[in-house]
């Protein structure tokens, strides 16, 4: 059961790394613009 869980998370985490990724660098982007109108 632990072996499968864990190739399980192996299988499923690269999409969503990507995603989290994604999304941390469009929100520092985001405050690198702003931050100095602000």
């Amino acid at each position: 059961m632990l072996p499968n869980h864990k190739l399980m998370q192996q299988i499923r985490l690269p999409a969503e790394a990507r995603f989290a990724g994604r999304a941390t660098v469009s929100a520092i982007v985001l405050m690198a613009i702003f931050a100095p109108i602000m």
